[in-house]
């Protein structure tokens, strides 16, 4: 019989089998909603998917939860929003020729717009409380850097350190009180993921190297480590993506930058430049005409110098369908910006990977490691939207 996994936390990527199963089971219909917002105000009146019968094999019957709900879920670059995750519920009956058309416990679950991999295993759920795989966090000299973590069970402090404090019992140089920050119970979908953040103000003057986080009211701690590093010669880029946990996660490329257009256009022409009045013509006019022209970018990114830790970021990022790279405009001024008092402002570029063939590197094969990426900006040059 199936479980009821009370608020369940799920990947959309990867398939969720809901599963029912009892004796002489012939089928289950069952109504699924999907919401974005608050749990309650905001849940729909009738089924997103409403009255899908499931016949019953070997008297279970089964489908993928995920599949249906992926498309109900996009991630926004903005922190805290809606779209971060999704409610679902799922309402059931059962038909065993018998009872007919008994009740199943209602079933309700939050997804996210991560995955797991093929080596994990059947997807049983999100029970990580950080949502990045990497707890060493590499960021530029005073710079903010965020840190997705799950604010269910989430203690109201945030222990900050210049020294590791595992397995010691260091007093933290900073405690950091975030009560009304984050909802630790969150009944709305923008409540869920928490992003901690390498300072201890929320004007980027202090930043420190350890934070350790706490739950269930001390019951269990994480130490995320941030190790900063010195701009050289190229200007570091930020690059935000959707993690396997379905998290924005913050990886900063320290190596060069190149931007390319790929320029596209309509069939050349020639058009007749005569002028029959006076049988002369306008040296100045073109016989040769490329309507429609327009084009994309292309950005080919250099991690830098990077350590074998940095391997599950990088691997997560490729796979990522949702990428932004934040570039200053100040370093990029043909990018452009529609008025002077702009150009300091930074470019937020939607992207996507196109890396097609990626190969992992190691220390041991490589010396150095430096990962040269690709990425299309997901729009055209010239303003085409309508």
């Amino acid at each position: 019989m199936a479980a009821n996994h009370v608020d369940e936390l799920i990947p959309l990527r990867t398939p969720y089998l809901w599963s029912y199963s009892r004796a002489n089971l012939i089928a289950v219909t069952v109504d699924v909603y999907i919401w974005n917002g608050d749990e309650v105000s905001d849940k729909p009146l009738v089924p997103t998917f409403g009255d899908k019968r499931i016949t019953a094999i070997d008297e279970q019957a089964y489908f993928d939860l995920a599949k249906l709900c992926r498309d109900w879920i996009e991630v926004e670059y903005a922190q805290n929003s809606e779209s971060e995750c999704v409610f679902i519920e799922v309402q059931a009956t059962y038909d065993d020729g018998i009872t007919d058309s008994g009740a199943i416990t209602t079933e309700k679950y939050t997804g996210f717009d991560g995955f797991y991999y093929t080596w994990e295993g059947i997807s049983s759920g999100i029970t990580n409380d950080v949502l990045q795989t990497n707890l060493v966090v590499y960021v530029p000299q005073d710079t903010i850097v965020y840190v997705p973590v799950l604010a269910r069970e989430l203690d109201n402090v945030l222990n900050y350190y210049d020294a590791n404090p595992n397995g010691s019992t260091l007093p933290p140089l900073y405690t950091k009180d975030i009560t009304g920050d984050y909802d630790s119970t969150p009944s709305n979908t923008n409540d869920y993921i928490y992003y901690l953040s390498n300072t201890t103000n929320n004007f980027g003057t202090e930043y420190r190297r350890f934070v350790e986080v706490q739950w269930g009211l001390g019951a269990r701690s994480t130490t995320i480590e941030f190790r900063y590093f010195d701009c050289n010669r190229y200007e570091p880029i930020k690059c935000v993506f959707v993690n396997k946990y379905g998290a924005k996660q913050t990886l900063f490329f320290q190596g060069r930058l190149n931007f390319n257009y790929d320029i596209s256009s309509g069939e050349q022409f020639k058009r007749n430049t005569l002028d029959l009045d006076t049988l002369t013509y306008d040296i100045k006019k073109g016989q040769t005409v490329k309507p429609n022209v327009n084009g994309t970018q292309k950005i080919t990114a250099n991690t830098g110098w990077i350590t074998e830790a940095d391997n599950a970021a990088i691997n997560e990022m490729v796979l990522s369908e949702q990428c932004w790279m934040v570039i200053p405009e100040n370093a990029y001024g043909f990018l452009g910006a529609s008025n002077s008092s702009a150009r300091d402002t930074p470019l937020i570029l939607p992207c996507i990977p196109t890396i097609s063939n990626h190969s992992v590197k190691d220390h041991l094969s490589e010396k150095l490691i430096n990962y040269t990426l690709d990425f299309d900006v997901a729009f055209n040059i010239l303003n085409t939207v309508r």
